[in-house]
């Protein structure tokens, strides 16, 4: 089981979050807390483009050690262009829009 998984972790969430918390695979001992649905869409920037952008962006430079990962990832951060992250930005707002439209349908996709 993974560290994050242990019930140590999940006592811990659990005694500051409370019924806050939503989480695919939340231990059914912990009632209250809203089950995350194994198949939601990643919606956020981050998940629907940033970290496979960033993966591509790293990897193509083929970094051997990792000094020279730490210099690539931050070179490929920098290199991203104001403009791509306005566009990332704008379909985010129309995933949301899909996603509040759609009334529990599915809408995945519409969403590339």
């Amino acid at each position: 089981m993974p560290h994050h998984r242990t019930d140590s972790v999940f006592d811990t969430i659990n005694s500051v979050f409370g019924a806050l918390v939503i989480v695919y695979q939340y231990p059914k001992s912990y009632p209250g807390a809203l089950h995350w649905p194994p198949y939601s869409p990643d919606l956020n920037p981050c998940d629907f483009f940033l970290w496979g952008h960033m993966k591509d962006l790293v990897y193509r430079k083929k970094p051997t050690d990792l000094i020279s990962l730490k210099k690539s990832i931050t070179d490929s951060f920098a290199s991203i262009k104001r403009k791509t992250l306005e566009l990332v930005t704008d379909k985010f707002v129309t995933r949301l829009r899909y996603c509040i439209t759609s009334e529990d349908s599915d809408f995945g996709n519409f969403l590339h």
